[in-house]
């Protein structure tokens, strides 16, 4: 295998109801994400309906492109769960029952109180013969492991929590061995706030002209996060580059990696007896960010008032070790003002948005996670500053 080059590997969806969106498609995100995370190249996603010559079309397809096929769906109990029949096809090979797969169904029944599993379930036993069955601890439907005339494919169930137990028991194992073999590949990631995805990819595809680094962008509100693709082999000859990049979106990196402002945060506020954030305009942005990470044994020690919700009163801080965060109202300039207080300093800082304010409802969500954003962000650094008074 020339190890420069990253195993390429295509996903096909198998289903009527993935097709028409009656059900949102969130197997092929998770595969490609467990795939690139594994240092494989996810390059072809496909979403096929329930019909015997579109499926066979799209693994043949898929067998030219690639070297190896994940296909989901239809190994359910029921008239339109074929899979297997179309993988048995296209193999050429003839289906065989299983009576290990038969009586797994018979004991998850048992488990759930039923006595007599239904005939129609003896439809999920029979395997192409050559395959390596794939249990499945979390439903009654094994997956299966067949190869090709070269091509390996992993065929695995519909429900997303039988996908990631299959997944983890047999296959993501022998994909990290194949992909050792490869030159592994490393994502960096920057989270950034402030400019638009498109003057952000013009400043990065600039930088990277002429380079082997790959760009991507995802908008996720309110942040753009800019992934950088690099081969490991070439990260030295690169390097320049990549602190070009880091230099270049400083102003406006919120974080890298997986990094989380609240994450960051909240170890900063553990010295404190008592927090209390007065939020005058994240309305409830803060409350949510934060909520979503506070341990429910530490809630008597946090107290966060929001002026956008009717308050009975205004607590008042009672512990000599306690902390005071506030953010002030968003003027019509779109700058607001926060406070770090205790009862030995005060820090302030001012901040503004990067864009006129609006009094739209689109406007109005985008500006208060935006000020929730750069507030975190900024008590932060605030936090990490010691005792001088800023």
């Amino acid at each position: 295998m020339d190890n420069s080059v990253r195993v390429e590997v295509g996903i096909l969806t198998i289903g009527t109801e993935v097709v028409t969106g009656q059900i949102i498609n969130t197997n092929t995100a998770w595969v490609a994400n467990e795939l690139t995370n594994l240092r494989m190249n996810p390059t072809w996603h496909l979403t096929v309906a329930d019909l015997r010559s579109d499926m066979l079309d799209a693994l043949r397809f898929l067998q030219k492109k690639t070297k190896i096929i994940v296909v989901t769906g239809g190994l359910g109990p029921t008239s339109d769960d074929f899979t297997r029949n179309i993988i048995s096809e296209w193999a050429d090979a003839p289906l065989a029952f299983d009576p290990a797969s038969w009586q797994h169904i018979l004991d998850r029944f048992a488990s759930l109180g039923v006595t007599e599993a239904p005939e129609s379930n003896r439809q999920q036993c029979y395997f192409p013969k050559g395959a390596q069955i794939l249990t499945n601890r979390r439903g009654t439907a094994h997956g299966f492991r067949i190869e090709h005339q070269g091509t390996l494919c992993f065929v695995l169930p519909g429900p997303p929590e039988e996908i990631k137990a299959i997944w983890g028991d047999h296959i993501a194992a022998e994909l990290k061995t194949l992909s050792a073999e490869t030159d592994p590949v490393e994502l960096l990631r920057w989270q950034c706030l402030g400019l638009s995805e498109s003057k952000l990819g013009e400043m990065i595809e600039d930088l990277i002209k002429g380079s082997s680094l790959v760009a991507g962008y995802r908008p996720h509100l309110p942040y753009i996060e800019i992934k950088i693709w690099c081969a490991r082999s070439r990260r030295a000859k690169e390097q320049p580059i990549l602190d070009a990049i880091d230099a270049t979106l400083a102003r406006w990196t919120m974080g890298k990696g997986d990094d989380d402002a609240v994450d960051t945060l909240l170890p900063l506020l553990e010295k404190y007896d008592e927090i209390v954030i007065d939020d005058q305009a994240s309305y409830g942005a803060i409350a949510h960010r934060i909520g979503q990470k506070w341990s429910l044994d530490r809630t008597e020690r946090l107290t966060i008032i929001d002026h956008f919700v009717p308050q009975k009163h205004t607590p008042a801080i009672k512990s000599p070790h306690a902390l005071h965060l506030v953010l002030g109202p968003v003027d019509q300039d779109g700058t607001w003002e926060l406070w770090f207080k205790t009862s030995e300093v005060e820090k302030r800082q001012s901040l503004q948005l990067p864009f006129k304010r609006s009094q739209t409802n689109h406007r109005l969500d985008r500006e208060r996670l935006f000020v929730c954003e750069l507030s975190l962000a900024a008590f932060c650094r605030l936090a990490d500053k010691g005792t001088l008074i800023v």
